[in-house]
């Protein structure tokens, strides 16, 4: 009888996320699958990205993840994610594994595009007559549902003073 061990294999937890801009960090979870007596590493860094490094967010890359021997238990990585006063549209940063130790396969979520949501207001419409102003500002949010929400409970009609 012939029992073949298999190899460990490393992957993200997910493929995909997003972060709110005002959430601070996020946490870059790696997981392991049949672990066996050595330890298993591998490094996670940054491939591409539409975020600014040090405005958007912050992460030196590469970081190595390391999973003890004989442990399946997740790992992380910390990504710093910067709340900046400026308004941007949504920017993506994906990260990719690599260089790994124990000869562990690489697994089909090798790669995580981590999406971070502007949460600045900026105003997009205004107009001004002589007794009101109404200003129209973009929603923290993308989500179309989110916006038609704080989009009815946003727009104010404000009265302009004539006397300064």
């Amino acid at each position: 009888m012939n029992i073949y061990a298999q190899s460990p294999v490393v992957e993200f937890r997910t493929s995909e996320a997003s972060v709110d801009e005002r959430d601070g960090t996020y946490a870059i979870e790696v997981s392991v699958v049949n672990p066996n007596a050595n330890p298993t590493s591998v490094e996670v860094y940054v491939t591409q990205n539409t975020a600014t490094p040090g405005t958007d967010y912050n992460f030196s890359s590469p970081q190595t993840v390391t999973f003890p021997a004989n442990s399946n238990k997740t790992q992380s990585v910390l990504v710093t994610i910067l709340n900046n006063t400026t308004t941007d549209a949504t920017r993506t940063v994906e990260f990719r594994l690599r260089n790994t130790t124990n000869d562990p396969d690489i697994g089909l979520d090798s790669a995580l595009l981590l999406t971070i949501i502007d949460d600045d207001l900026a105003v997009t419409q205004s107009r001004i007559s002589r007794s009101t102003m109404l200003i129209i500002v973009q929603p923290p949010s993308t989500r179309e549902s989110e916006f038609r929400e704080w989009f009815t409970a946003s727009t104010f009609v404000l009265p302009v003073c004539n006397s300064l």
